[in-house]
């Protein structure tokens, strides 16, 4: 279920974005070890959104690499 997982990224990048103190917090408002930290999880969260977009999207087109084979039986 990448789905899955690309929404849980999405959820977390808008509450970070709506969270009154998420931006401060990423340009070091409340100090060096808490702006390090958010772009740490912003880093995390945006791989997550994207590897989830972009295996989502593979598993809809179908992968052009293999071929599916119904075994005789």
């Amino acid at each position: 279920m990448p789905a899955l997982g690309a929404f849980l990224g999405l959820f977390v990048i808008v509450g970070f974005l709506i969270s009154p103190d998420g931006i401060p917090n990423f340009v070091g408002d409340h100090g060096t070890g808490v702006a390090v930290g958010s772009w740490l999880q912003i880093a995390g969260v945006t791989t997550a959104l994207v590897a989830g977009v972009l295996a989502t999207r593979a598993n809809y087109r179908g992968n052009p690499g293999t071929s599916r084979q119904r075994s005789a039986g």
